[in-house]
């Protein structure tokens, strides 16, 4: 069971879609970036960002109530994984920017985000990767990944296993392999 268990708890989405406003086009360019429980503190890599702002005219956004208002959202720089604001930003097809672990994109390795670091923060916003042109491709992604019947299937069979150990989808033919969370199969050597 710990073998599964470790693994299905630290990979399943925390987080999933919540509902969003429709994406407003700003008539000044804003770049967005809301604290988290796990990243509270301002950082010099986002005192940066906000000079940046102020001298090239830019919006810094800090109210997640304005999301729907923004050019680029600029997630977790520390955590290594996504934020809620960072889905919620993908959902409605805003350009994202995070710094995501290997731990996490092994994973996930067609994540829609740009991959930064705090060192590549200010030169990423000046110039944009081409993967962040396509919103339809990052709104597919997420939805597919990050949307609550996905996910509440993931805890579903989670919770199952915790209950029932010997349930391995090898074994449980009923078992949907796409229902089930992607651990199972890295920890099995399947593929999914």
């Amino acid at each position: 069971m710990f073998k599964c268990l470790v693994q299905g708890v630290t990979i399943i989405p925390h987080i999933m879609i919540m509902p969003q406003r429709a994406w407003q086009e700003p008539k000044t360019p804003t770049i967005s970036h809301f604290p988290t429980p796990d990243e509270s503190k301002s950082c010099i890599a986002l005192d940066n960002v906000k000079k940046m702002c102020n001298e090239k005219g830019y919006i810094y956004n800090e109210d997640p109530s304005k999301l729907y208002k923004t050019h680029i959202y600029l997630d977790q720089l520390y955590s290594g994984v996504p934020s809620q604001y960072a889905i919620n930003a993908m959902s409605i097809g805003i350009p994202t920017m995070v710094n995501l672990s290997k731990f996490y994109l092994s994973h996930y390795p067609m994540f829609p985000a740009t991959n930064i670091t705090a060192k590549t923060l200010i030169q990423s916003i000046d110039n944009p990767s081409n993967d962040m042109e396509n919103s339809e491709d990052r709104i597919i992604y997420v939805n597919k990944w990050f949307g609550p019947e996905k996910v509440s299937k993931q805890w579903y069979h989670l919770a199952r296993f915790i209950l029932s150990p010997d349930i391995m989808f090898d074994n449980y033919p009923e078992l949907d392999r796409n229902d089930l969370p992607k651990y199972w199969a890295y920890q099995g050597g399947y593929e999914i």
